[in-house]
């Protein structure tokens, strides 16, 4: 037995109707989910070389290798774009941090700088650097830094998702050639 939502005693059912609260969170969750859905699809490409393009929304992005790997240098290479939307997105947090406040933003800047195991292959942290403009003033100093902290490019770093790879295509029975 549970207590009629209306709090009018004891109902046969345990039947409940949602309170205004859980509608909304329900909403909220359908709108992430259907905004999943549309942003569901990013189309890579092989323009040649070893330059690769990644297509989103009418959006192409460029990468190559460096002259020592094999590539033209005619654009980033993946690692360094993934840096980059790194410090793009935490860009993104101070300068909307600013403008929401109508502070200047003339001489905001942001560095990140991978620091890396003695070989030089493994990254062991990220060294981001925030250049605030003359006069920021010192009462937003910290939620300045927690709005940073919010980037969602971090976000997905720190709780990172399941990967889940699929090979179509192809003839399975015609060998590869490797062994």
């Amino acid at each position: 037995m549970a207590s009629s939502p209306e709090g009018g005693g004891v109902t046969g059912e345990a039947t409940r109707t949602p309170s205004r609260c859980c509608v909304t969170a329900d909403a909220e969750r359908q709108t992430r989910s259907e905004h999943r859905r549309v942003m569901s699809l990013i189309t890579v490409s092989f323009p040649g070389g070893v330059a690769v393009d990644a297509t989103y929304a009418g959006h192409t992005v460029h990468t190559d290798q460096p002259r020592s790997a094999g590539g033209t240098d005619s654009a980033m290479s993946p690692f360094d774009l993934f840096l980059a939307s790194i410090g793009t997105c935490m860009g993104f947090y101070a300068l909307r941090f600013c403008q929401e406040r109508n502070l200047s933003t003339e001489g905001l800047g942001l560095t990140l700088e991978p620091l890396r195991e003695g070989d030089g292959k493994r990254m062991t942290a990220l060294r981001i650097a925030v250049q605030l403009p003359p006069g920021f003033p010192e009462k937003y100093r910290g939620p300045i830094e927690r709005a940073i902290d919010h980037c969602a490019v971090k976000s997905q770093i720190v709780n990172p998702p399941r990967f889940e790879l699929q090979v179509n295509g192809g003839d399975p029975a015609t060998p590869s050639g490797r062994d």
